[in-house]
């Protein structure tokens, strides 16, 4: 079974997410915690994380920033999310995989899984 981490502080986000991905199979964990990111995604060695660029004391940018330092998880595919109307471009120049838009349709989301994997 494909593993997935959900990093957002919405935890309805989060939960949406989640529901729409188990119905495809995957395992899921959530994250709002952005202490516990990297601890979370060591534990469980994702297929795909989601992550939300403004998140509550530390954005996106930077948590990918961290993400990617972990040599483990140099290749795992980051899909940036957001509701921000720059975030598809700054998407663009950092180092993640794909982009979310919010709100998002479950037949975009499908797609974009689908394209990481």
């Amino acid at each position: 079974m494909k593993s997935v981490v959900i990093i957002d502080d919405d935890q309805g986000v989060i939960e949406a997410l989640q529901a729409a991905l188990e119905l495809w199979d995957f395992q899921t964990t959530g994250v709002s915690d952005t202490k516990m990111v990297l601890s979370t995604l060591k534990k469980i060695k994702p297929d795909i994380i989601f992550l939300d660029l403004l998140l509550s004391g530390v954005d996106g940018v930077e948590i990918t920033k961290q993400i990617r330092a972990q040599k483990k998880f140099e290749k795992t595919p980051i899909v940036l999310m957001s509701a921000h109307p720059t975030a598809k471009e700054i998407s663009k120049t950092i180092s993640v995989n794909g982009f979310l838009p919010k709100p998002f349709t479950l037949d975009r989301l499908r797609s974009l899984v689908h394209s990481l994997l």
